[in-house]
């Protein structure tokens, strides 16, 4: 559930009792996955269905789960989970009856669909019931490495059943075992689970149906023809031909329905980012390379002449390797000891290994021990990839969409890639083996003596069973035949796995040389530093903003209201108010908070006060405490107006002067049930003693000057404005506190408008944020001081090491506080101390992390020994679409001499980007 979302379940209901729903739904569902494939065998003789038929039915069910994923959030948004869970769940029963009567294969690809669209519903509502208990910091790669084993698991079981029940029973039992399953989960739903919000309260309008529709045909079409091609002969049938002809037709309704609509079926961008493009790409290719196995089951069934159990149970030997995969993922997610290429490439390394122990093992008798070990690597490896590149790919995906990509996982994964291994190896194993059976029958002639004695064995042995002569003949010919075709067909596996054991391992090679990114790579001291600090590092979230107004009195309130990205109309969230400081704007401070708080899961209001910003009210920028106090109660009273706000958890927040006012609402309305200050200040006691009491002695002199103002205005004078903050520097008296220094900068330099361009600096003495702090003053821009979650090495010797080794590495750590949207400004400063000639590390990573094409980046530095060293080469070489500029280097000079290096070299450049 998303933070601050409110419970599906009734409040009796235990946390263990929920996570035991959640898997009686769970269980029931995957299931499903193995059902018609597990004994196709067996199903054949009952059913009289080819193999080809069977294999489409199960694809079916995998097309309905992928295409209906990027609909399943509009779908959650106005529907709530019960009635989702219910719904999905009967109707999968009621299909589960149906298909154990079926015998028709289209009916049955019909109702394997739906259930696979059912139990794509199903399964989202399950895992975000599992969500917090899989994942404590909800990161991606914790909840991937607990759940896909789970997950893969429960289909190989599925399998595994449905030989079971079709060798000892009848395979229909399959059917009614998931049937009593569902009911089973149906019951806990209704006991369990509340009814939230009216249902059924969405726009059928908003789904994109026929862009779904197109989507699922063109899967049908691709799976048609790679399934049906190798026994139709491909494209001399009729029936491939037209199916493989109507994929780019469909493709082209698919484009132009999906440009025609506002709210397209897919999110195309998702193909715009490098680390998805790199997830699907390296998971299809591992996909296809783990499809060798197809010679392995196929030399299985027709080698060793394995029945149904034994064939499947050896898939069952991929469990312990899911297993295995789903630990390793966790501790290297959770520890991060080396970079993730090199996981990545330990993974394909282990499918060689799969592919090299069936190379030099096989052969016509082959004991079933020698193929266990095998299949717990394979498993190992192909859910070390699902694992880590999901994780990898989905990580930078806005969590409305990530239901998009999971749809580009499944298909191409799990069908396209899949089917597209399984015609090439099967093609490839037909080829070959006939090309061995060839060879090896021109050597069974009499005149072989090798043959010759094996021939006169075999009739030997067929007349002492009683047999004619000529009955004994066709007998040893027989088997004559079985041993050579045997043994043709493993040359052929032994063949095929050596070609794909050198693609495996060129992979793994390729795997190597390739620059996943710095997004995926954190120190396990950082990490640990994070565990320690209660939570999970903060990453830059999505947010959504949308302008709102509300009265206080006859004043018009203006605010803005912000949700989290993945804001979900049905659910409820608690609320906090946000107040700006005394004399601010809720685009500053209030709204920096405010967001912040909605990437949490909270809905924040961040409003300008009474007579302030864009809040109506005259005269302008009155201070009235009373209404500012009132301000927050009429913030309250709207937010008690939105369907999705908790009532019983709203919250205050007054930063600076508004903290006050804050708690004075919250003390006497209970409706606010929480407050916090930021920099909290009493201002009826600021204004009456002054910062540290040094007005206090004046307070007379001012109530006589506050008198005679009053009058001047009474008999029409104009109003005098009293300032917080200096108008100028030359304004602040010697020896005054920084904050004034800071006030003045803030709210007196145009980084109180809108700048457009912004300063990012890295700092460890202080000579580069003196730097960023004299430009940000001459050119209005906003700041940004670039730190990371471990604190800097104190020694400078360790720290030179430490910057070697980084640098040698590649190592990039993880910035504290996430990254700014750098997207709103035309301009970017990037300064750093020059460090072993080069960038330092953690400028680097803010580097990796900021997209900066086409921005105009100014670079500007300080350094003890070398000037710029490498460093410049190596901003233009991570910011390759943007304009770089050399800008001022300085050594660790006074205040006055940088400020006049500033002045400099900005007046050379004009004001840019302000």
């Amino acid at each position: 559930m998303p933070d601050g979302a409110q419970s599906p379940f009734y409040g009796w209901v235990s946390g263990w009792l929920q996570i035991f729903v959640a898997f009686a739904v769970l269980v029931c569902i995957m299931l499903l996955n193995g059902s018609y494939i597990g004994n196709g065998l067996n199903i054949n003789s009952d059913m009289g269905l080819q193999t080809e038929d069977i294999s489409l039915i199960y694809y079916s069910t995998t097309i309905g789960m992928g295409v209906i994923y990027p609909l399943i959030g509009i779908v959650r948004s106005g529907i709530n989970s019960k009635s989702i869970l219910l719904a999905g769940l009967s109707i999968q029963a009621l299909l589960c009856c149906a298909c154990a009567s079926l015998e028709n294969t289209a009916l049955l690809v019909i109702a394997g669909f739906l259930i696979g669209v059912l139990k794509g519903f199903a399964l989202v509502e399950a895992l975000t019931i599992l969500m917090p208990v899989f994942s404590k910091g909800r990161t991606l790669a914790e909840m991937y490495s607990k759940v896909f084993p789970i997950n893969f698991s429960l289909g190989q079981a599925g399998i595994m059943l449905t030989a079971v029940f079709a060798q000892f029973f009848e395979w229909q039992y399959i059917y009614y075992a998931e049937t009593f399953m569902l009911l089973v989960a149906i019951a806990f739903v209704l006991v369990c689970l509340r009814h939230i919000n009216a249902p059924w309260k969405f726009s059928l309008r908003n789904l994109d149906l026929t862009g779904a529709a197109y989507a699922a045909a063109i899967l049908f079409a691709a799976s048609y023809t790679m399934i049906y091609g190798r026994v139709r002969d491909w494209f001399h049938s009729e029936d491939i031909r037209l199916s493989a002809a109507s994929i780019p037709v469909l493709a082209a309704l698919f484009t132009m329905s999906h440009w025609r609509r506002k709210t397209p079926y897919l999110d195309f961008g998702l193909l715009r980012n490098r680390k998805v493009l790199l997830e699907h790409a390296y998971m299809g290719i591992c996909m296809m390379l783990a499809m060798s196995s197809y010679t392995v089951s196929y030399y299985a069934d027709a080698v060793l002449r394995y029945d149904g159990i034994y064939s499947n149970s050896l898939n069952m030997m991929l469990v312990p390797g899911f297993a295995l995969a789903g630990i390793a993922c966790l501790l290297w997610s959770h520890f991060r000891p080396f970079k993730f290429r090199y996981l990545a490439a330990a993974a394909m390394l282990a499918l060689a290994g799969y592919q090299a122990m069936i190379y030099f093992r096989i052969r016509s008798d082959l004991s079933y021990e020698y193929l266990v070990f095998p299949g717990m690597l394979r498993g190992f490896a192909m859910l070390t990839v699902f694992i880590s590149f999901s994780a990898y790919g989905m990580e930078e995906v806005p969590k409305q969409i990530r239901l998009h990509n999971a749809f580009l996982s499944i298909t191409l994964r799990s069908v396209l890639a899949t089917l597209a291994g399984n015609c090439l190896f099967s093609n490839l194993l037909e080829r070959r083996a006939f090309y061995h059976l060839s060879a090896l029958s021109e050597r069974l002639e009499m005149s072989n003596p090798l043959a010759a004695q094996y021939m006169d064995s075999e009739i030997s042995s067929a007349v002492a069973a009683g047999n004619g002569a000529f009955e004994a003949a066709q007998l040893a010919m027989n088997s004559a035949y079985q041993r050579v075709y045997a043994e043709a067909v493993v040359c052929a596996v032994k063949e095929i796995m050596g070609y794909a054991m050198a693609a495996t391992l060129a992979v793994a090679a390729a795997t190597l040389l390739i620059n996943f990114g710095a997004d995926f790579k954190r120190s396990r001291a950082a990490r640990i530093a994070a565990r320690a600090a209660g939570g999970a590092i903060p990453n830059e979230k999505a947010t959504h903003m949308k302008k709102v107004n509300f009265p206080n009195r006859n004043i018009n309130i203006a605010a803005n209201l912000y949700l989290p990205g993945d804001f979900d109309p049905s659910r409820k969230y608690p609320a906090i108010i946000v107040g700006h400081p005394a004399g601010g704007v809720k685009e500053q401070t209030a709204g920096l908070y405010a967001k912040k708080l909605a990437e949490k899961g909270f809905a924040a209001l961040a409003f300008d006060a009474s007579y302030q910003g864009e809040s109506g009210g005259e005269p302008r920028g009155l201070e009235d405490p009373a209404v500012r106090v009132e301000d927050f109660r009429c913030a309250a009273d709207f937010l008690s107006t939105l369907p999705y706000i908790d009532v019983s958890g709203i919250g205050a927040m007054g930063i600076c002067g508004d903290g006050g006012f804050a708690v004075s609402a919250a003390a006497t309305d209970h409706r606010i049930r929480a407050v916090a200050g930021v920099s909290a200040v009493d201002l009826g006691r600021l204004r009456r003693e002054g910062l540290n009491g040094v007005l206090a002695p004046s307070l007379q002199e001012r109530l006589d000057a506050a008198a005679r103002q009053r009058i001047k205005e009474a008999n029409g004078g104009g109003i005098k404005y009293a300032s917080y903050v200096p108008e100028s520097l030359d304004e602040i008296p010697e020896g005054a506190p920084e904050m004034y220094r800071e006030g003045y900068e803030y709210y007196r330099t145009e980084r109180a408008g809108k700048s457009k361009s912004l300063v990012a600096y890295f700092s460890r003495l202080g000579n580069t944020r003196e730097l960023a702090r004299q430009i940000r003053l001459k050119n209005g821009a906003d700041i940004f001081e670039i730190k990371t979650r471990t604190p800097p090495e104190e020694n400078y010797d360790e720290l030179v090491k430490l910057t070697y080794r980084e640098l040698e590495s590649g190592f990039l750590p993880e910035i504290a506080g996430g990254i700014p949207d750098v997207s709103q400004y035309s301009a970017v400063y990037v300064g750093y101390p020059v460090r072993c000639t080069d960038i330092p590390p953690a400028v680097q990573s803010f580097l990796a992390k900021c997209d900066l094409s086409g921005k105009t980046v100014f670079a500007f530095c300080s350094y003890y020994s070398t000037k710029w060293g490498s460093s410049f080469d190596t901003l233009k070489r991570l910011c390759p679409r943007s304009r770089v500029f050399k800008g001022v280097a300085a050594k660790g000079v006074s205040e006055k001499v940088l400020r006049d290096e500033v002045s400099e070299w900005l007046g050379g450049l004009g004001k840019v980007g302000a």
